[in-house]
């Protein structure tokens, strides 16, 4: 963890430090080092954009996020995985819950979603042929 904290910086393509083959190589790092990695760079950083619906990354809770609005960050996560399902499938998003009050459909296509509370879901890909690559860049 202490390693990849202190290159982090030099790293040119962290889109493949954050993927099942570093970051999220189980093999390398436990839940516990994930989840530091997470805390110390970041959600946006650590992601496994690609593979939002799989099971075998984003260690540790692998395609259930729980996400922070108050927080910048984790607010960009969210809007981007709700990009993310306006483009592959609304009905990818799964078991919403939205602490602040309740969860919103329609936040999906219009990201107008409030900055406080905790929003919980996960993204499911029913259909492995709507996934999108393009639409996670």
């Amino acid at each position: 963890v202490e390693t990849l904290v202190a290159c982090f910086g030099r790293c040119f393509q962290r889109s493949r430090l954050a993927a099942s083959e570093v970051i999220h190589n189980r093999s390398l790092f436990s839940d516990d080092d994930t989840r530091q990695l997470r805390s110390r760079l970041g959600w946006a950083h650590v992601l496994d954009s690609a593979k939002i619906h799989q099971e075998d990354t984003n260690f540790p809770d692998k395609n259930k996020f729980t996400l922070d609005l108050a927080v910048h960050e984790e607010r960009q996560v969210v809007r981007y995985i709700m990009g993310v399902a306006r483009t592959e499938s609304p009905e990818f998003l799964r078991d919403c819950k939205f602490t602040g009050g309740k969860w919103e459909e329609q936040w999906i296509t219009t990201e107008d979603f409030p900055s406080t509370g905790t929003l919980c879901c996960r993204y499911v890909a029913a259909d492995p042929h709507q996934v999108s690559q393009a639409g996670r860049r």
